[in-house]
């Protein structure tokens, strides 16, 4: 059941289903959208409208209950800006890039082990993109600028108190990963050869202490490297029309993966042994699966960046076993379009964003209560 509260502000709250998951029987088996009895509010927290920030694309979490973002647009010249939120969604905007002409377009946000916040800035024909550190109270500086052919495509915050990252070489398109101190100095630890596809992103931290990642098209591939340079793959290269986009690492040790392009949830072992957890095969339960989530419980939460009865995403759970249920449809005209960024909070709620949102809104703030 679905009970609206349209007022100041457009806020919107969707009553959920209880979210637990009957045992499936089988792989992507398991109730499609069907919620029990209710719990829990689905709630629309704040509408971008452009002066704010449009796109918002990133989030991560202070010491604080309260965390931070970055929209890549919107603000005053339109560069990007970084807001911080409360858990119950008052937004306040923390930095416009317009201020910093080193600076232009946010595109991701992470949290150091330093306390520092990090990001990649994209820049433009004028400006090289960069990475730049933030902390509250102050504002962002660029900590590596990289040359104009050069392209940084992922970050992540090591446990050694680097970062690490893929990037594109102006004479490597296949790119590289590299590992950058917060003092600026960057050091190409592995390149890859452009005879095995291309576009490498890191997307986790292992507890073993390597990094799990992915390369896109023509041949797509999962790789892991550590810290010191060195690499292989856990699914090696092979030509075929696939996108992975997130990783995490379940309890057991093993990769959650999202394919995109073959709409599925995998798991995989780090020998490279695929299960298939959940095949989105009917258009309701979401198509191009994208951010997912694991939560106390041991379940998975997700978002498909399309697909659904409206065509503008989902949210669904998925059992370890591979029961799935979808837990909403998201409705442009409503509570926004096209989920992009999906986090769990200290307090047990998930907060995520949108692209869209109903009317002029550009990008939208959500939260749903998930305990366990």
């Amino acid at each position: 059941m679905k009970h609206f509260q349209l007022g100041s502000g457009i806020v919107l709250v969707l009553m959920l289903a209880s979210l637990e998951i009957p045992p499936a029987q089988g792989a992507g088996a398991g109730p499609r959208n069907s919620l029990p009895a209710e719990s829990g509010a689905f709630q629309l927290l704040h509408v971008f409208s452009g002066p704010d920030g449009s796109l918002p694309i990133a989030l991560a979490l202070e010491d604080s209950q309260n965390f931070l973002g970055v929209t890549t647009s919107g603000g005053a010249n339109n560069v990007g800006t970084i807001f911080e939120s409360t858990p119950d969604g008052a937004v306040t905007t923390l930095f416009d890039f317009a201020d910093n002409p080193e600076l232009i377009g946010p595109l991701t946000l992470l949290r150091a082990s330093d306390g520092a916040f990090y990001g990649i800035c994209q820049g433009d024909e004028f400006v090289a993109p960069a990475v730049f550190r933030y902390e509250l109270g102050g504002s962002p500086v660029s900590v590596h600028q990289f040359a104009p052919a050069e392209t940084p495509l992922s970050l992540l915050a090591g446990s050694d108190g680097f970062l690490y990252g893929t990037m594109t070489e102006e004479f490597n398109a296949a790119g590289a990963v590299f590992k950058l101190s917060t003092a600026g100095d960057l050091t190409v630890i592995y390149e890859f050869h452009t005879t095995f596809g291309g576009s490498p992103r890191l997307n986790l931290e292992s507890a073993d202490g390597d990094f799990y990642g992915n390369q896109s098209l023509p041949t797509p591939s999962l790789f892991r490297v550590s810290p010191s340079g060195d690499f292989s793959y856990v699914i090696p290269p092979q030509l075929g029309q696939e996108l992975y986009v997130d990783i995490i690492e379940n309890q057991s040790g093993d990769l959650i993966v999202t394919a995109f392009l073959t709409d599925a949830v995998l798991r995989v072992t780090k020998a490279g042994a695929v299960t298939v957890l959940h095949k989105f095969f009917q258009p309701t339960d979401g198509r191009g699966p994208l951010k997912i989530v694991q939560t106390g419980d041991g379940n998975f939460l997700g978002i498909t960046g399309a697909g659904g009865e409206a065509d503008f995403g989902t949210l669904y759970e998925l059992a370890p076993n591979g029961g799935f249920l979808v837990l909403h449809q998201f409705d442009l005209a409503v509570d926004g379009a096209y989920p992009n960024e999906l986090i769990v909070h200290s307090n047990g709620t998930l907060y995520g964003l949108t692209q869209s949102g109903p009317g002029i809104a550009q990008g939208i703030l959500e939260a749903i209560p998930k305990q366990g």
